[in-house]
């Protein structure tokens, strides 16, 4: 079990059901200053004394810890209406990992301050998977984590837990996949963070874009050099809600000089 929970076991005629209710230690084991533990401790005993914030239906199945339903609603059992769908008026950031199912349409932009990572691998077994909308654009953020900062006059990376910037999901957006401030200036390419001559790192999409115009996440040697990876999962779990067409098929071009070209002898050596 995760540190800093008590557990404890209830049932119904049907479940059995396993509730971890928080404890916060006191000092020095959780490494908690003094206001930080008061500040858990009033959140806890604020839930603990108001069991109806959550429905009362859902909060006496079982003797359900009221804290548990309302911060875990993400389950059909505790929330019927949940459909897995995101809604935001307006512009959005998001990052970390996905565990489940998920879409996140937003009337904005919506921005990539650090890497989105599923749980289990894209291309396995299908069981995470994100899909984004947006209206206006998706931007891969210039921000401390993402991009080389001047310090001093020295450029500076080094504070992402990574080089690269990876974005599992699928994001489809009326304007375009694009970097932040790609105008600079980053200075050199620095290692570990010079991937294809660009002073950003690399930009791994594992999954999909469906955008207006051509990804701009480099101009020159500033920005992020395209990694993309497609995640078949797109066709076979496809994300909550999303618009797909039904059909995927694999297609590549390479272009040719049309000096001395022969078709017919290009057709019959491929066949």
């Amino acid at each position: 079990l995760p540190s800093g929970f008590r557990p404890s076991l209830s049932y119904d005629g049907n479940n059995a059901y396993l509730d971890l209710a928080l404890v916060f230690v006191g000092l020095p084991n959780t490494g908690l200053n003094g206001n930080q533990s008061a500040g858990g401790n009033a959140l806890v005993n604020y839930f603990n004394a108001n069991p109806n914030l959550v429905d009362a239906s859902v909060a006496g199945a079982g003797g359900v810890n009221a804290l548990a339903l309302t911060f875990w609603p993400i389950s059909r059992t505790y929330n019927v209406n949940l459909k897995h769908v995101i809604f935001v008026t307006g512009s959005v950031a998001i990052s970390g990992t996905v565990r489940g199912h998920v879409t996140i349409a937003a009337t904005g932009n919506v921005l990539l301050p650090d890497d989105i990572q599923y749980v289990t691998a894209a291309n396995t077994n299908c069981a995470d998977i994100l899909g984004v909308i947006a209206t206006s654009n998706v931007a891969v953020e210039d921000n401390s984590l993402n991009t080389p900062f001047n310090v001093k006059n020295v450029w500076t990376v080094g504070f992402d837990d990574t080089p690269n910037e990876t974005f599992n999901g699928f994001f489809l957006t009326l304007g375009n996949f694009q970097g932040e401030n790609l105008g600079g200036p980053d200075g050199a390419p620095l290692a570990p963070e010079n991937c294809g001559n660009t002073s950003r790192g690399c930009k791994s999409i594992i999954g999909g874009t469906i955008q207006q115009g051509v990804s701009g996440t480099y101009s020159g040697t500033t920005g992020w050099a395209e990694q993309d990876t497609y995640d078949v999962c797109g066709v076979q779990a496809p994300p909550p809600y999303y618009p797909t067409t039904g059909r995927f098929t694999k297609y590549r071009f390479y272009e040719i000089d049309p000096v001395g070209f022969d078709p017919n002898t290009w057709f019959n050596t491929n066949q």
